[in-house]
């Protein structure tokens, strides 16, 4: 699937018929719950804060001015809390269009909207939002990078969660196509970065070998064998499968949603 830009998904969306309309209103409600339920949200915009801080304070040296007693911060804290979600359900709802109905969003819904599902979820979100993880990934990242260029031996990251529950988490990382997405956006990032090929693969290579170890480290205290078992068995139902294929789909191409949000925010931006 080969994703069309913004502007073509809402001319598409004008042109529908009443009764797609009608349909659409569904389709967004069904996307909206899941965006409420899937911690999405509280993971990205954290994420894309100083992208949208960094865009307004060029704006700004453009020589436009902020509306009174705004600084950059908080006005990017404003449309975090007041327009980004609704902007992100009108990006995605398109995209899930093109292979899910309503109903198949709805089942996924209804599978995590209980007290286990929403204990999972959290403690997900509170995983990707750790400090510590971050701090973790920024070293590895770093240290391997470092490592290749004065041409040092990379040593692997050490397991110290108990292996015990090795099992259970890989099997989580795989069926949740974690792995594949988060290696597509390393790859894109590089492709746009100064880097020989040579490079590239070494360390790609060794993320790939050392990444999931790092995680299920981090994960140690937050994720439960519970939370885990949860989300083996939502990774397993089919219409979440259909979901990670189109993110894992999307993650081949970041630069497209990346856009697709900078464009929302800087509507947003020139009427304040």
């Amino acid at each position: 699937m080969k994703l069309r830009t913004l502007l073509t998904l809402l001319l598409v969306a004008l042109c529908s018929i009443s009764a797609s309309a009608q349909q659409n209103d569904e389709y967004r409600e069904a996307v909206a719950r899941y965006f409420s339920l899937n911690g999405g949200m509280q993971v990205s915009a954290p994420m894309l804060k100083q992208g949208l801080v960094t865009i307004t304070n060029a704006y700004v040296q453009s020589g436009e001015t902020l509306p009174s007693g705004y600084t950059a911060e908080t006005l990017v804290d404003e449309y975090i809390d007041t327009r980004l979600e609704k902007d992100m359900i009108n990006i995605y709802v398109p995209i899930f269009a093109e292979s899910m109905t309503a109903q198949q969003i709805v089942k996924v819904c209804n599978f995590i909207d209980n007290e286990r599902g929403r204990t999972a979820i959290a403690h997900g979100v509170q995983l990707n939002t750790d400090p510590v993880f971050e701090q973790e990934i920024m070293i590895l990242c770093e240290a391997t990078a470092m490592a290749i260029y004065d041409g040092k031996p990379l040593k692997p990251v050490e397991m110290t969660a108990p292996k015990a529950r090795w099992e259970l988490f890989d099997q989580y990382f795989r069926t949740s196509n974690l792995k594949t997405t988060i290696f597509n956006i390393i790859e894109a990032s590089l492709s746009g970065a100064n880097v020989d090929e040579d490079f590239k693969a070494k360390y790609i290579e060794y993320l790939q070998a050392n990444y999931e170890t790092l995680v299920f480290n981090c994960a140690e205290n937050i994720l439960s064998d519970e939370d885990l078992s949860f989300m083996v068995n939502l990774c397993k139902l089919p219409e979440y499968q259909q979901m990670t294929g189109i993110v894992t789909e999307i993650s081949e191409d970041p630069q497209t949603l990346g856009l697709a949000i900078v464009e929302c925010y800087g509507k947003w931006l020139q009427k304040q």
